[in-house]
């Protein structure tokens, strides 16, 4: 944006213009005069974890005698609010109800910031055309419908319309958190209920936007939602080929439906399906949860868009031409991703020196990722808790900061969103 532009749109009087319109003026004032959102955003996310600790502090939340610990309150809260979803020890299952209901709410809250904060900044890096209204209305009813599928599609089997309901939120918050029996890896309420709802919270509101407003017009697909699409469906028939063919076991049939939903699962949804005892299957997981989802939905890790806009990077450099700043900023975040991986590698390391190497790793990249997956209920305490909250925090934070940085280097031409 230019500077005549920033001076005229300053110079919009408010009371001239309807109060959407006002608000998108005043949004747009702020962030071209530098004032990010993201913190506002990391603000509500800090403001949950406090509120989640305060709670799980709280004796009503427990059975007598399973009290919460201050790391373990806050490891409770960080895990539900940055929606990662690791099972504990003690499962929420054994939570009294307003242990439960806090669960519930916190990761409701946690996927409607995500959803707000990353599409927002998306729609104005792909220029989707998608207003912050939308955004927000999109988010309220993404949740409606989650809870609706859940009500509807999942009782049975033992598990009530509460517990149904929790595991249809997490699904399409990408968070692991569940509470009762979850369906088998091959059952038909996993790939027709649970991994269609992680989908959709994969995805991302922009582009779930573009695709209603290309229905609504009989219109075809805007560039980005058409690439997301593609990237992502890519992304699963790789994973699901790999983890097909290097797992165990004699039956193809359920060889793939497992590795199907495990293909889904690892991009950062996370809900406990079994991993298997294979280890280069094991490496194939670490490799899809470092990879993530996509920019502008609930998912974490590097990002498609964001391996995506490096390649496109490299091969501008070795063409001659001039990658960009936002291939910079994607080489920075990449370099941001793996110098966390490395750092919460080391402490855990040095607090925990008996755990397997290769474990800490892929529980390392599972709380970076915010994917919630692990070998084993999560049973470290003390300082390595601690160390595994911060891992989950700026797992979900920076990537948010990277994607509204993005959004003050690109301001009229169409980028690819990182973070």
């Amino acid at each position: 944006m230019s500077r005549r532009d920033k001076r005229k749109l300053q110079d919009v009087k408010p009371a001239a213009l309807p109060l959407e319109d006002r608000a998108r003026a005043d949004s747009d004032t702020r962030e071209a005069n530098g004032e990010s959102p993201a913190w506002r955003f990391i603000g509500a996310y800090l403001t949950l974890i406090l509120v989640g600790f305060m709670v799980f502090r709280h004796p009503a939340t427990m059975v007598g005698g399973n009290e919460m610990s201050p790391d373990r309150a806050m490891f409770t809260s960080v895990n539900a609010v940055t929606l990662t979803g690791f099972q504990q020890t003690l499962a929420i299952d054994e939570y009294r109800w307003p242990g439960k209901i806090a669960a519930f709410l916190l990761t409701i809250g946690g996927t409607i910031v995500t959803l707000i904060a990353a599409g927002k900044a998306v729609a104005r890096i792909a220029k989707t055309g998608c207003h912050d209204r939308g955004i927000i209305i999109g988010a309220a009813v993404l949740e409606g419908l989650a809870i609706l599928v859940g009500a509807i599609l999942l009782p049975g089997r033992g598990r009530t319309i509460f517990e149904s309901i929790f595991q249809a939120v997490s699904a399409i918050g990408h968070s692991g958190l569940v509470i009762g029996a979850v369906p088998s890896a091959t059952d038909w309420r996993t790939h027709i209920v649970l991994l269609p709802l992680a989908m959709l919270g994969g995805l991302g509101l922009p582009v779930l936007l573009c695709i209603a407003a290309a229905i609504r017009r009989r219109a075809g697909l805007h560039p980005y939602a058409r690439f997301t699409l593609i990237a992502w469906a890519a992304s699963y028939v790789v994973g699901l080929i790999a983890l097909t063919f290097l797992s165990g076991g004699s039956d193809w049939q359920e060889k793939v439906g497992a590795a199907s939903a495990q293909a889904i699962n690892s991009r950062t949804v996370g809900l406990p399906l079994p991993i298997g005892d294979a280890r280069p299957v094991h490496w194939i997981l670490i490799v899809l949860m470092a990879v993530g989802g996509v920019s502008g939905a609930a998912a974490g890790g590097i990002k498609l868009t964001t391996v995506t806009r490096i390649w496109s990077g490299v091969r501008a450099a070795l063409r001659g031409d001039a990658p960009g700043r936002v291939f910079a900023i994607a080489l920075v975040w990449l370099g941001g991703y793996a110098l966390l991986v490395f750092a919460t590698l080391l402490a855990l390391l040095a607090t925990n020196p008996d755990q397997p190497a290769d474990r800490l790793i892929f529980l390392v990249v599972s709380a970076v990722s915010n994917v919630g997956l692990s070998h084993n209920p999560v049973a470290i305490v003390g300082p390595g808790m601690f160390v595994l909250c911060g891992a989950m925090f700026l797992g979900r934070a920076l990537p948010l900061a990277v994607l509204w940085w993005t959004v003050h280097v690109v301001r009229d031409e169409q980028e690819l969103p990182v973070g």
